[in-house]
């Protein structure tokens, strides 16, 4: 006949463990809600700070010429070169990221030194941007 009945206890402690279960899971809830709240909010405030900031606008430009000691084999390439664009919408600290070959190279600096722009603003202030340009070399 006992054993069918159940006890006191085991009642008891059957109660508290999913009671604890319920709890667990309930803080773990609420905490990855909360982390996931935040992350949200991060991203709304780089959203904004990026709403009140521009990007440098290309105002003149004059294309490469290519060197002199190829002017018969022409090549067709792609130079890339970063920079910094300052205050006043002028190319500073040029320097090649992906290089063509050196006296291409070259070329592309000089022409990138000529550009002109029209400075990138943050909250209405012109500050310096950096940026990566693509000088193509091609030849018809």
């Amino acid at each position: 006949m006992n054993l069918t009945k159940r006890s006191e206890r085991t009642g008891w402690v059957m109660r508290t463990g999913i009671l604890a279960v319920c709890v667990t899971i309930g803080v773990a809830t609420c905490a990855s809600a909360m982390a996931l709240r935040m992350d949200v909010g991060a991203e709304k405030s780089a959203a904004k700070d990026q709403a009140r900031s521009t990007m440098p606008v290309l105002i003149s430009s004059k294309p490469p010429d290519y060197p002199a000691v190829s002017k018969e084999s022409r090549i067709n390439g792609i130079c890339v070169l970063a920079f910094t664009v300052d205050e006043e919408g002028m190319p500073k600290e040029v320097h090649i990221v992906k290089s063509l070959r050196p006296e291409y190279d070259q070329k592309a600096i000089e022409a990138v030194q000529q550009y002109c722009f029209k400075p990138a603003l943050s909250d209405g202030q012109p500050v310096a941007k950096q940026i990566r340009v693509e000088v193509s070399f091609k030849s018809f």
